[in-house]
């Protein structure tokens, strides 16, 4: 009788050690499983806003150099379209970073 005592009782504290091992590696799976689908959403996230990024400073490049022409006139055609391209781009790309942000 004592030997089924001890032998049932040797089973109960193995199994009892066991179970979180068990747990244990099925939350790191789950955890794994979490952080990868998050990396996932983060990446398509920095896709799309680089994307919308790239589009609004090329278009903001293009409006502002055709509108630093206008304004310079032909005196100084060149510098008021390079200007004009600079800060069209980087409007372009400070309104596009915004209006992404709330899209993507």
């Amino acid at each position: 009788m004592r030997k089924l005592i001890a032998a049932t009782f040797a089973a109960a504290l193995a199994t009892s050690f066991m179970v979180p091992a068990f747990a244990e590696a099925s939350t790191a799976a789950q955890r794994r499983a979490a952080a990868e689908r998050q990396h996932q959403r983060d990446y398509a996230y920095r896709k799309c806003m680089s994307k919308r990024k790239t589009t609004g400073t090329v278009i903001g490049a293009v409006g502002g150099a055709l509108l630093g022409s206008a304004i310079a006139g032909n005196s100084s055609n060149t510098a008021g379209t390079i200007i004009g391209a600079g800060a069209g781009g980087y409007a372009g790309n400070r309104i596009a970073k915004k209006r992404a942000s709330t899209r993507c």
